[in-house]
């Protein structure tokens, strides 16, 4: 070992010659044996004598540590040594792995990993998957792409078994990977089924399919676009659903990428319509539209999203954002924030054409939005060209959809409520296409009262025309509510004379009760003289009771109203009847000023009533003289 390390090849050849040379010449000292030492040290004429003269140029010990001669005089590019040990039928195994780890970055190594390689005949399987691993955990760019070139060129030998799945694994875990080297990798012959063979990667993928891997890391590693790598796992058999949850299409989804998730939509329409509609963390159309990426919410909508799945989960505050962002995704030109504010809302800004666009993508023409749908929108906004567009195009008119859904802000009574000028017009047309005209039934009106019915609406409004419109239409004229009883006593207390007459004319009680009190009562207690004395000519009987005590002239008596009292007496009104005493009436707590009433109590049966036909005639002469 001495004369070899020292290149004393005289003095080493004659020691060789003598037999304990002989059997001395693969002692290791230090884990070196004269053959490696001479290795080492370059000394091409010596380590021929040695190989010559017998020297173990195989792995000769189990101990890893301890290094072939190829090894050595690999990791000491000495490729005229190589060769003498190629030729001497040096075991390769080790010195290839030692080969392909052994390059520094940038520097042009000898190609002493080629000069290997070619020696070596067909590979082990298990052998060739070592050196990928060697050569794509070490290289960079085109001398990283060449080598795995150069390794799956060579021939190997047939195996039933996967044992390509760590080099598939770092072809797909780069930061970007190289479509050409995936390609290599997935196409080789020794991958039988490309699922299979990345299960056994589940331990470093997190357990994810190849399809779910790929997608998960273009969205959190270089946002690189995975669709040219789904499709060649793909074309190798790859299923888009192992987890078969659906999980890689949610990805896919959530990553944001519209050509990924077409890829799926395209691949497995089955899949789409398992999980397109389906909830893992929230509704895919939901995600898309409240992360504001509306690209996605479009390429949703255009296979078979439902717009409204899931909305009955949402706050009203989340409902709203989400079809604000469904509108503006689906008008395609889009919709700017600040055109939106200059507006005053997202309703104001929609034209109709881009309102027709959300339909066609499948929004519910009578969904709601900001309280209101958009005929209840268009109909309190005055807009007739809106109202008549969206009628014409099926939109509900009534105050409940066909589910039976109640509507909050019903567009009959929006159009009352809040358009003045136009609400007459807006009121015909609804009631043309099939607006109930009794509906809905004491209703909270947003920002307004509650309200019996649209007839009360128009009498609080004033609204002669619309009220005359509602009663052509058969609204029932003598319609009694919770709140504010029936229309004429609303006409009545606020001394509406021209309502009142109107009301008359398409057959009102004058003497109906109201929440237990006449509607003379009202009018008499709300000081309106001149209502007492329109529904005394249309025939309102004088002396009308809610109590026992309790005539119309009782009670402006019991108010202290002189002229009420003096004027009832001149129409024929009565001081006393004769009629069983009952609990103080409302009016009497009302007068007194007491915070709590006692419901009024009414017998229709104790009340003496004027003769029917003396009535009908005197109502008919008021309604001649008043009503054009």
């Amino acid at each position: 070992m001495i004369t070899s390390g020292l290149g004393l090849l005289d003095i080493s050849k004659a020691l060789l010659t003598t037999p304990l040379s002989q059997s001395e010449v693969n002692q290791f000292w230090r884990k070196e044996t004269a053959l490696s030492f001479a290795i080492g040290n370059g000394e091409y004429e010596i380590t021929e004598l040695l190989v010559n003269a017998g020297a173990n140029i195989n792995d000769i010990d189990s101990d890893e540590q301890i290094k072939s001669a190829l090894e050595i005089a690999v990791e000491n590019n000495r490729a005229d040594i190589i060769s003498l040990l190629l030729d001497n039928k040096a075991g390769v195994n080790a010195a290839l792995i030692t080969a392909a780890q052994n390059w520094i970055p940038r520097t042009p190594p000898p190609d002493l990993f080629r000069l290997v390689l070619a020696r070596d005949g067909a590979f082990e399987p298990s052998m060739r998957a070592r050196l990928l691993d060697a050569v794509m955990t070490r290289r960079h760019g085109d001398l990283f792409f060449r080598d795995v070139k150069r390794v799956l060129s060579y021939p190997t030998k047939s195996s039933i078994d996967e044992t390509m799945q760590r080099p598939l694994f770092l072809a797909f875990s780069g930061h970007r990977p190289r479509i050409d080297l995936c390609s290599l990798i997935v196409n080789d012959p020794a991958i039988y089924d490309i699922d299979k063979c990345w299960s056994y990667n589940y331990s470093t993928s997190a357990g994810l399919s190849l399809i779910h891997y790929i997608v998960e890391r273009s969205q959190h590693h270089g946002k690189w676009d995975p669709v040219e790598h789904l499709k060649l796992v793909r074309a190798r058999g790859a299923s888009l659903d192992k987890e078969s949850k659906g999980s890689a299409f949610y990805s896919a989804i959530y990553s944001g990428n519209v050509v990924c998730v077409e890829f799926f939509l395209r691949e497995d329409p089955h899949l789409t319509t398992l999980h397109i509609n389906e909830k893992e963390i929230i509704w895919p159309i939901a995600t898309a539209a409240l992360n504001r990426d509306y690209n996605m919410v479009r390429c949703l909508l255009i296979h078979g999203a439902d717009i409204d799945h899931g909305t009955g989960n949402m706050s009203s505050y989340d409902r709203d954002c989400y079809y604000s962002d469904i509108l503006i995704a689906t008008t395609h030109e889009g919709i700017s924030n600040m055109e939106t504010k200059i507006k005053g809302g997202l309703l104001d800004t929609l034209s109709t054409q881009q309102l027709q666009k959300a339909i066609n993508y499948g929004l519910n023409i009578d969904m709601e939005l900001e309280r209101k749908t958009f005929l209840s929108y268009a109909a309190s906004s005055g807009n007739v060209d809106r109202v008549r567009w969206l009628v014409q195009h099926g939109a509900n008119v009534d105050s409940q959809t066909s589910d039976g859904r109640s509507i909050r802000s019903p567009p009959l009574m929006e159009a009352i409520w809040y358009c003045d000028d136009m609400a007459a017009i807006i009121v015909e047309i609804l009631l043309d296409y099939g607006a109930n005209v009794n509906e809905p039934r004491d209703h909270k009106v947003h920002n307004g009262p509650v309200v019996a019915s649209p007839a009360h609406i128009a009498i609080i409004k004033n609204n002669q025309q619309v009220l005359q419109l509602l009663l052509a239409h058969n609204a029932d004229v003598n319609l009694q509510g919770n709140s504010y009883g029936v229309l004429l006593k609303e006409a009545t207390v606020n001394g509406k004379l021209h309502l009142m007459k109107l009301l008359a004319f398409y057959g009102a009680d004058v003497n109906a009760i109201g929440q237990g009190t006449s509607v003379l009562h009202e009018a008499v207690f709300n000081r309106q003289l001149e209502a007492v004395s329109v529904l005394l000519d249309l025939g309102a009987y004088i002396n009308i009771l809610d109590y026992a005590q309790g005539t119309p002239l009782q009670l402006s008596k019991a108010m202290h109203y002189g002229e009420m009292m003096s004027f009832l007496q001149r129409r024929g009104a009565l001081e006393v009847c004769n009629l069983k005493s009952v609990k103080p009436s409302y009016f009497h707590h009302q007068a007194r000023r007491h915070t709590s009433t006692n419901s009024l109590v009414l017998s229709r049966n104790e009340i003496e009533m004027p003769d029917p036909q003396a009535f009908s005639r005197r109502q008919s002469v008021a309604l001649q003289s008043w009503v054009t």
